[in-house]
């Protein structure tokens, strides 16, 4: 295993641990949470009453983020519309990632 994949599984499984230590708060505000926990990547798909958001951890070829993305979208005019979105990049952290989750997550909340 080299440092990338070694680095990839630590912020995967804190991420894990983050929704599943908070799964009774997502229950308590009614927000349904699916999960894909495939060996390669992982995907939580929130709903909320006005939109729905998605996490996804995977190792990406070629995309605007390391290895964490958030978006979150809503219908707008009859059309589906990204209104949150947030990515990581090579110089985030774990903490500055469960932070932005954290942010993202009650943005879609309160939206």
């Amino acid at each position: 295993m080299n440092n990338n994949d070694i680095l990839f599984n630590k912020i995967r499984t804190e991420i894990i641990k983050w929704i599943e230590d908070n799964k009774s708060r997502f229950a308590e505000e009614r927000i349904n949470v699916e999960v894909v926990n495939n060996s390669d990547s992982y995907s939580a798909v929130f709903d909320f009453n006005n939109c729905m958001a998605e996490i996804d951890i995977n190792q990406p070829d070629f995309a605007p983020y390391r290895y964490v993305s958030l978006e979150v979208v809503a219908i707008v005019d009859n059309t589906s519309k990204l209104i949150y979105s947030w990515y990581d990049d090579d110089s985030t952290n774990i903490e500055e990632i469960l932070f932005e989750l954290n942010k993202g997550i009650k943005y879609a909340s309160n939206y």
